[in-house]
C-alpha cells in the first residue's frame, strides 16, 4: 500500500515537471524611450530589424516623437505603446488593459523579467531632479549577464526592458547585444519564442 502511493506521488511529480517542460518561453524585449532622440529611434529600428526587439514605447512630447511615430507606422510589426502617468495606469489595470510597468509581478498573463546588466550612472541636480548619463561602457561582466539572462529564462510568458542607442556609450552597447549573433543563436536553441505586446490577449 505504502508503495502505491509512493510511486503515485512519483508519477504525479513526473506530470507535473512533463507540463512545465512543455510550456513553452515566450518573450517580449521592449525597448524604451523612443521619440527622446533620433539616435535612439533609428537604433530601436536597428534593433527590431536585426535583432530581437519587439516592442517599444514613446515618449509623448518629446522632441523626436513625431519621428519615433512615423518610423513605428513604417515597421507595424514593432509593437508600440507610451510612456503613461499614474492614472492611465489605474485605468489599463480596471480595465484589463496591457499595462507594460509591471512592478507587482504577474499580471495580464506575462512576467518582468528583471534587467540587471543595464547600469545608468545618475547625478541629482540643485533642483531635486535626477540626470542620467551615458559616458561609460557596457563592461563584458554586464554583457555576459544578459546571455546569462537568456539561457536561464523559464517557461512562460516574459517581458524584459531595455534602453538601445547609437550615440551613448552604453546604449550603443545595448544595441549590439540586441542586434548579437550569440543572444540569436541562445534564442534558436532554447526554442524561446520573441512574441510582442500585439500576442497578449487582453
Amino acid at each position: 500500500m505504502h508503495f502505491r502511493i509512493a510511486m503515485l506521488f512519483v508519477f504525479m511529480a513526473f506530470l507535473n515537471s512533463a507540463a512545465y517542460t512543455q510550456q513553452p518561453i515566450k518573450l517580449i524585449v521592449r525597448a524604451d524611450d523612443m521619440g527622446y532622440h533620433n539616435d535612439i529611434n533609428y537604433a530601436i529600428i536597428k534593433a527590431h530589424k536585426e535583432g530581437i526587439v519587439t516592442s517599444a514605447s514613446i515618449m509623448p512630447a518629446s522632441l523626436f516623437f513625431d519621428e519615433g511615430v512615423k518610423l513605428c507606422k513604417e515597421n507595424p510589426k514593432l509593437a508600440a505603446g507610451v510612456h503613461v502617468a499614474d492614472i492611465v495606469r489605474k485605468i489599463c489595470l480596471e480595465q484589463n488593459v496591457v499595462y507594460g510597468q509591471n512592478v507587482l509581478g504577474s499580471q495580464n498573463g506575462y512576467t518582468w523579467v528583471y534587467n540587471d546588466f543595464e547600469s545608468w550612472p545618475l547625478q541629482r541636480l540643485p533642483d531635486g531632479a535626477i540626470a542620467y548619463y551615458d559616458i561609460v561602457p557596457m563592461p563584458d561582466e554586464k554583457k555576459q549577464m544578459f546571455y546569462d539572462l537568456l539561457e536561464n529564462l523559464k517557461p512562460g510568458t516574459l517581458i524584459l526592458a531595455v534602453h538601445p542607442g547609437l550615440v551613448g556609450k552604453e546604449r550603443s552597447d545595448v544595441t549590439l547585444l540586441m542586434c548579437s549573433r550569440k543572444a540569436r543563436d541562445i534564442i534558436k536553441r532554447k526554442n524561446i519564442q520573441l512574441i510582442s505586446y500585439s500576442d497578449i490577449s487582453k
